[in-house]
């Protein structure tokens, strides 16, 4: 009865399906829950335990703990428990995991927008004028700085070469104007 009292303490715990106490022997003597047939658990417990106590059969984790007083082993204990707090906390797992990934996907898709953006924008400036230049010959035209090193040494050196045509095509009209008079 005692046993039986010890052993209705998992009444606590709803995973706990079954669980049974073994005497020194082997032999079944108290189960859990009360009335459960003694058929439902093994005819004698687990010799060797000590690596791996528990283990999966089915959709149940099942396992044999010694049950020791003083340094002296008395018998074992059978518990018997289904895996619904398993999967329970495998999905809270799962999801938190789901739910990090999305979050990092989107963090980093919006910090790469913003990166593109710093890098786009200065490139597309440089074609605007670029553009602008081939179609109306216009030298004078210049790209604006933007403010991110790099980017700025690519405009810097675009609006130089288009100093160093700009000069050159003036030094030319300076001349055919010359040659245009001279005859």
């Amino acid at each position: 009865e005692d046993a039986e009292a010890v052993l209705g303490a998992f009444e606590a715990d709803a995973h706990i399906v079954g669980a049974a106490l073994y005497d020194r022997s082997g032999s079944l003597f108290a189960v859990y829950p009360h009335g459960l047939a003694h058929s439902q658990f093994p005819q004698a417990p687990a010799s060797d335990t000590r690596d791996t106590p528990f283990r999966f059969e089915g959709a149940h984790l099942t396992g044999f703990l010694p049950v020791t007083e003083g340094g002296r082993q008395l018998g074992m204990l059978f518990v018997r428990s289904d895996l619904r707090a398993i999967d329970a906390r495998v999905r809270f797992y799962g999801g938190i995991v789901a739910l990090t990934i999305l979050a990092s996907g989107l963090l980093a898709y919006f910090i790469s927008r913003q990166l593109q953006l710093r890098i786009s924008r200065p490139i597309l400036e440089l074609a605007r004028v670029a553009t602008a230049i081939s179609a109306r010959r216009d030298y004078s035209v210049r790209a604006a700085p933007v403010n991110a090193y790099e980017l700025d040494q690519l405009t810097g050196a675009f609006n130089h070469m288009l100093q160093k045509i700009q000069d050159s095509e003036s030094r030319l009209r300076t001349q055919l104007s010359h040659l245009n008079l001279l005859q």
